[in-house]
């Protein structure tokens, strides 16, 4: 039996995380013990700080006491500390991941010499989109063959769409508010600056100027959640925004939304994206990184510009006044979803 060792920085509602949880629950037990240890966990705060280099004496000596054969890292603090640790500890096989291509693309010319100085004890780089390799390649200078790509799954069991007369559907409608003749946009992401909300709080105006029977619901936490929740009182957005906070339905959230929003600057692979299209709902979503692997131009969703309010709003509008175009883009991108991306 293998013995896998995987690290993150800690565990909460967001994409990584939910991702190697799942990973972890679906792995054959028969095959593989895994242990998940988390840098909160271990009190790290800065790798490169005193807790940094407290925690990295506590993985290796796990790592020795447990005897890992494999040592998983996700992101990029424990994608540094962790295979530091895993080489000291004499690990056999150290596999590190590549989620986004944002902090590659802007980041720090220390965080790409760290990445390149640790590459050399590394026997495989996982990205999670082709966009995610390219950028690896390019700016860590690793050879192809120390690279793969793995696109995250979606267990499509989960995200079988509600019959949209549904008892269930009105039902959860009602709960949240929403009248059972209102059009439904939603965004599931936590509230930072890189997920666009200041992009969809600028063309909800428009739309709502357009199509006056909608509502908006945003899924989320995060550190801009009050701003945007002001932002949106401001503009005159109060009764059509929906902010409900962490939720652990999303399976029977999405089946309610007619249009699917990801209006993220930088995307390495989109749980989300990939979740609307298991359960048949269109989206529109930034022509950036990963999105373009998932969401293709009138067959699975529409794209947009980043950053554009006005090029977003034409795109809702659009889907909002045809149910046939909806229709079509919700069941092409189900059929991808369940061809190309589940998780069993």
């Amino acid at each position: 039996m293998l013995k896998i060792l995987y690290i993150i920085d800690k565990m909460k509602p967001a994409g990584a995380q939910m991702h190697l949880a799942e990973v972890v629950s679906s792995l054959d037990k028969s095959k593989f013990e895994a242990r998940l240890v988390t840098l909160e966990e271990l009190g790290i705060n800065r790798i490169y700080g005193f807790s940094g280099i407290r925690g990295l004496f506590k993985l290796i000596g796990m790592m020795k006491e447990e005897c890992f054969d494999i040592v998983q890292t996700y992101l990029f603090s424990e994608n540094i500390l962790g295979v530091i640790a895993a080489k000291l500890a004499g690990v056999p096989v150290i596999i590190t991941g590549r989620r986004d291509t944002g902090i590659l693309c802007q980041g720090s010319w220390q965080h790409i010499m760290a990445y390149r100085l640790t590459n050399r004890f590394v026997k495989k780089i996982i990205c999670v989109s082709e966009a995610v390799k390219s950028v690896a390649l390019s700016k860590e200078r690793v050879t192809s063959d120390k690279v793969k790509v793995i696109y995250n799954g979606v267990d499509i069991v989960k995200f079988k769409v509600l019959d949209l007369n549904s008892e269930a559907r009105k039902k959860l409608k009602e709960q949240l508010g929403i009248k059972s003749n209102e059009l439904v946009i939603g965004m599931v992401a936590n509230f930072s600056w890189i997920k666009g909300h200041e992009v969809l709080l600028a063309a909800a105006q428009d739309v709502i100027k357009e199509v006056s029977d909608v509502k908006f619901i945003l899924v989320g936490e995060g550190a801009l959640l009050e701003h945007c929740k002001l932002q949106a009182a401001s503009h005159g957005l109060k009764d059509k925004i929906l902010f409900i906070g962490k939720r652990n339905d999303i399976p029977e959230l999405l089946p309610i939304m007619d249009v699917s929003l990801n209006l993220s600057y930088s995307e390495g692979m989109s749980n989300t994206i990939l979740e609307s299209m298991a359960a048949g709902v269109p989206v529109v979503a930034t022509a950036v990184d990963g999105n373009l692997e998932t969401v293709f131009e009138d067959q699975t969703g529409l794209l947009v510009p980043v950053k554009n309010a006005a090029a977003t709003a034409a795109a809702i509008i659009r889907l909002l006044k045809d149910a046939d175009l909806r229709k079509r883009l919700g069941e092409n991108a189900k059929r991808v979803a369940q061809e190309k991306f589940d998780s069993h």
